[in-house]
């Protein structure tokens, strides 16, 4: 569910565009494991196709691969997600009875609306432009660098107090608007967002969980679109297999990134992807000029 699935708009997305299951679960484990870590899913699933030689995937399988995404983050945070809809239930309730916004009782559900609202605002303005210049293999080399870069300098900084109990509809909204950074293939919906965080002054482990509770709506935002596209062109019965592989590698893989990066930031800072993310970026050049 990267923000960059919210403006992708590419030829021959009828189908699935004959994925094979080979091709179904290589791109699905691609999607489930670079979710949610801070190095762009939508740059691997682009340069995964670039340097195999494979054709689109479709709109169909993104969809469902995202889809897997969605349910696994879904699950991963269900405690967290139910203090919001109850929280959204109570705020609501209180509006009736007494009149006026309950904004204590619904503040979690706000924060994440405001934090929603710039990725949606930016898909729908900068739409031309993100589904096709920005998915180059140089703005991906770019972007990976740069914002690699960017993670590094916020992970180095003294670690803040900030959690989801104390986070300000402002800061939210700031973060919200570095997620819609992340609509250019390469940047990261994770890493952007976890840089925003840690510089805003949120602690390690606080940041990489306000990170998760983000990817829902946005999630939820590319799958109502997409389905709508979908039912629009129909899926071949042919290539239901594909999808379904692609959904559930997917989710399985999803799963277990976000429980190893939450046992990872327990322990370690976020070096690794920093480094990752450099020799990706100085990878992709060479292969340009190679």
């Amino acid at each position: 569910m990267s923000a960059s699935a919210c403006t992708a708009e590419r030829p021959g997305l009828q189908g699935v565009s004959q994925v094979t299951a080979f091709q179904a679960i290589l791109l699905g484990l691609v999607q489930g494991f670079s979710e949610f870590l801070p190095i762009s899913s939508s740059a691997h699933l682009i340069l995964t196709s670039w340097f195999l030689g494979w054709a689109d995937q479709g709109l169909a399988f993104d969809m469902a691969a995202n889809t897997g995404s969605l349910i696994a983050v879904m699950l991963f945070v269900r405690r967290d997600l139910g203090d919001v809809v109850v929280g959204a239930g109570r705020a609501v309730a209180g509006w009736r009875r007494d009149g006026r916004p309950q904004l204590a009782e619904g503040r979690l559900a706000m924060v994440l609306l405001v934090a929603t609202l710039p990725v949606a605002v930016a898909g729908l303005l900068g739409r031309p432009f993100f589904a096709s210049a920005a998915r180059s293999p140089g703005v991906i080399a770019a972007t990976s660098i740069v914002f690699g870069l960017l993670l590094w300098v916020a992970d180095r900084r003294p670690r803040g107090t900030l959690d989801l109990s104390t986070v300000t509809v402002w800061t939210a909204f700031l973060i919200g608007c570095a997620q819609a950074v992340a609509l250019v293939p390469g940047t990261s919906r994770a890493g952007v967002t976890l840089t925003a965080a840690l510089l805003l002054g949120f602690g390690r482990q606080d940041a990489v969980r306000f990170s998760f509770l983000l990817a829902v709506p946005v999630g939820l935002l590319v799958g109502i679109k997409g389905v709508g596209e979908i039912l629009g062109q129909g899926v071949a019965s042919a290539d239901l297999a594909a999808v379904a592989i692609g959904l559930v590698v997917s989710a399985v893989s999803a799963y277990a990134a976000l429980a190893w990066l939450v046992a990872w930031v327990r322990r370690q800072n976020l070096v690794i992807f920093v480094v990752y993310r450099l020799a990706l970026g100085v990878f992709i050049l060479v292969a340009m000029v190679w």
